[in-house]
């Protein structure tokens, strides 16, 4: 079946491949920037306490650190991704590549994101940063080794990838870098964006099933099926929703608590739309994932990175 899919696999050159593999195009590009920066953001007094030395790194680093993982997967769901009508290009610019190059491409970054994470931890005179790094970087290759493989074991995969790797821990690197004091409401944000990601997770997972059933891995998707699953994401998308409106309204002001949380509440609106659809057991179509409802949480993502400076 690989073979097949991989022989339908479009060409790709090598700059392509690159990208491809680390997943740069639009708008991925941009919401790895807002995971970068979250906590930095609610961290300082206004923009220009973004512009030190600590933060930047700190920012840098959280950025590479986020984007190594897709190389890492990449190689690793290589196979996988061949049978997925949507990621076929991703396993074409692995194979391009070639496995091994991949991964060693995803460990020079890792290695490359720690070192700046070190760097910031001696500036502050705090291992908090580094600390930090060196757990996503664990959870990087627990979620896609194995034989732990965090991705194929239930809910441990959306939690891994997307509430802790993608949301909670990247927010708590930049917040860190800048050294905020972490009061009830920030505690209440930085826990509501790594609940709402979860669910984006399990969301963006659901056009995967076929795909992970076949290599083996049993995603929730695959366990409960599209539906519920998507039951399920709608369920957890909301509570971070409501997480992040409480910790906005105690820091920020009800106003920007309602703003912020409505625009990304569009995303929410954009799963319940799809609610007939997978009654019936229609996957989503990856390329509309991507173009429209991504597209959404990239708004979403937006104005969370910019809430603090509208209160």
């Amino acid at each position: 079946m690989a073979t097949t899919a991989t022989a339908t696999s479009p060409r790709v050159g090598w700059w392509r491949a690159l990208v491809r593999i680390h997943r740069l195009e639009y708008p991925f590009a941009i919401n790895y920037l807002c995971h970068a920066g979250w906590g930095a953001c609610y961290a300082v007094a206004g923009p220009a306490g973004l512009l030190t030395g600590p933060v930047l790194l700190a920012v840098a680093a959280n950025y590479i650190l986020l984007d190594a993982q897709n190389p890492l997967n990449a190689a690793c769901d290589m196979d996988a991704d061949a049978r997925h009508s949507g990621k076929q290009d991703i396993s074409a610019a692995t194979r391009k590549l070639g496995r091994r190059a991949v991964a060693l491409i995803a460990a020079a970054e890792m290695a490359t994101g720690l070192a700046i994470a070190a760097a910031v931890s001696v500036w502050l005179g705090s291992p908090v940063v580094v600390l930090v790094s060196a757990l996503r970087v664990a959870l990087d290759l627990l979620y896609n080794l194995r034989p732990i493989r965090l991705k194929a074991r239930g809910f441990a995969n959306p939690v891994a990838l997307g509430g802790l790797n993608f949301g909670a821990l990247p927010f708590a690197i930049s917040y860190s870098a800048a050294s905020g004091d972490w009061t009830s409401s920030v505690w209440l944000i930085c826990g509501g964006i790594g609940v709402l990601v979860t669910g984006r997770v399990l969301w963006y997972s659901l056009s995967d099933m076929r795909a992970d059933a076949a290599a083996g891995d049993r995603t929730p998707v695959v366990r409960h099926g599209v539906h519920r699953a998507l039951v399920i994401a709608c369920v957890i998308t909301a509570a971070g929703l409501g997480l992040i409106a409480v910790g906005l309204g105690q820091a920020y002001g009800v106003l920007v608590g309602v703003l912020v949380t409505a625009t990304n509440a569009a995303f929410l609106v954009y799963l319940l739309g799809q609610f007939r659809r997978a009654r019936r057991g229609d996957l989503p179509d990856y390329r509309l994932m991507r173009h429209r409802a991504l597209s959404l949480v990239a708004l979403g993502d937006i104005m969370l990175l910019v809430a603090p400076f509208l209160g």
